[in-house]
């Protein structure tokens, strides 16, 4: 097996530890978890030379950058002008940089909608109607509507690509992952990124607030925004439930990271296991387990893999030699065939964390693939 294997499996068990684990409560004992986890994920990757904090709100994800990494530059993005101002101050006083723009997709000028009264709410279970007024210093202003009968206060902000920003105001990166993203823009988390091709190219980290619940209108989801962040290179290792799963955060890492992140991961289980120490033991025994489970299941497909690909080596040369008598155009088509197999086989493979085989037989028989095997049986 070649390194990208290796390389693609570890991926593959990091997602498994970090997602699959029982889920956190709803609430925010899971979501300081979380937050923790991000920052102890940064000192061990490496500490960011750029901390960005879009949605910055009170700037608390900016504070605590500062305070974590000294010598980091770190800005603090907030859109809502009032909000801005209110604690412009307290982030100056610690060393961060506020800036009132609208990080988004486009560079220009966008409506800000900042809710006076709303019409759905959290329970504490989940998203219920009911009737709430907002108050002045709300962090639910975006540049979105909301998906709901409600009221806003609107005023005119200017926006800004997070690319943009960062060259005209950040000296050229040297190459390495070196920015840590903090996203919290009420819905609109899919365009920030949209607007920051370039830095997530020198990204290490990100901390992002998305939703599978619409709240605002014309959103993107949870799962765009994950698509766009795997594409790019990015791993999905850790989540909360601060809304249950209505609107939760993500903790994304670059996979050039993949070989430092197994141990913070298992830290963070192991710190937060059951208080029992008995249950505790279990659990990391658990944990222990998967890794040797996922090794074993790793070299059992392998070992399914080349025996089918030698057994359908052996069954196209049967078929040739079965119906050579019958002409070169019968000769093409089970040449044909036979490619059709080996391509179905290699997307099994590609595929073989996430498919068993039941689930690639039968797929073999929708596509008809099995009745090419029998041909001049």
């Amino acid at each position: 097996m070649n390194h990208v294997d290796v390389e693609r499996d570890l991926i593959y068990l990091l997602m498994n530890i970090g997602l699959s684990q029982d889920l956190p409560p709803p609430g925010s004992a899971g979501n300081n978890a979380l937050v923790d986890f991000f920052f102890d994920l940064l000192r061990n990757i490496g500490a960011p030379s750029l901390f960005c904090d879009i949605g910055g709100n009170d700037g608390s994800a900016a504070i605590r950058a500062k305070q974590n990494f000294s010598a980091a530059r770190v800005i603090s993005f907030e859109a809502n002008p009032r909000i801005h101002q209110q604690y412009l101050q307290r982030l100056q006083a610690a060393g961060v940089e506020p800036v009132n723009v609208a990080v988004a997709s486009k560079d220009g000028l966008a409506n800000l909608y900042i809710p006076l009264t709303l019409t759905r709410g959290w329970d504490g279970k989940e998203v219920v109607d009911t009737t709430g007024v907002e108050t002045s210093d709300t962090g639910k202003s975006s540049l979105l509507k909301r998906d709901e009968q409600a009221t806003y206060e609107e005023c005119t902000v200017t926006t800004v690509r997070l690319d943009t920003y960062l060259r005209d105001h950040i000296a050229e990166s040297s190459g390495e992952r070196k920015i840590a993203l903090w996203i919290d823009v009420e819905g609109a988390a899919h365009e920030v990124l949209q607007g920051a091709e370039g830095t997530l190219q020198h990204a290490s980290a990100i901390f992002i607030e998305t939703e599978s619940f619409r709240f605002w209108r014309d959103q993107k989801l949870g799962g765009d925004v994950a698509a766009l962040l795997i594409d790019k290179g990015f791993i999905p290792v850790k989540r909360d439930r601060e809304y249950a799963d209505a609107q939760f955060n993500t903790v994304f890492v670059h996979n050039s990271f993949v070989n430092t992140l197994a141990p913070v991961l298992l830290k963070f289980h192991a710190q937060h296991l059951s208080d029992s120490g008995d249950a505790k033991m279990g659990q990391i025994d658990e944990l222990t387990r998967r890794v040797s489970w996922h090794e074993q299941h790793e070299k059992d497909i392998v070992d399914q893999y080349e025996k089918l690909l030698t057994a359908t080596h052996d069954q196209y040369e049967k078929l040739l030699t079965a119906t050579r008598e019958g002409g070169n155009q019968r000769e093409k088509g089970i040449s044909a065939a036979y490619e059709a197999l080996l391509k179905t086989q290699r997307e099994w493979y590609e595929c073989r964390h996430t498919e068993t085989i039941n689930d690639y037989e039968h797929r073999l028989k929708q596509r008809g693939i099995v009745r090419l095997l029998r041909l001049g049986a």
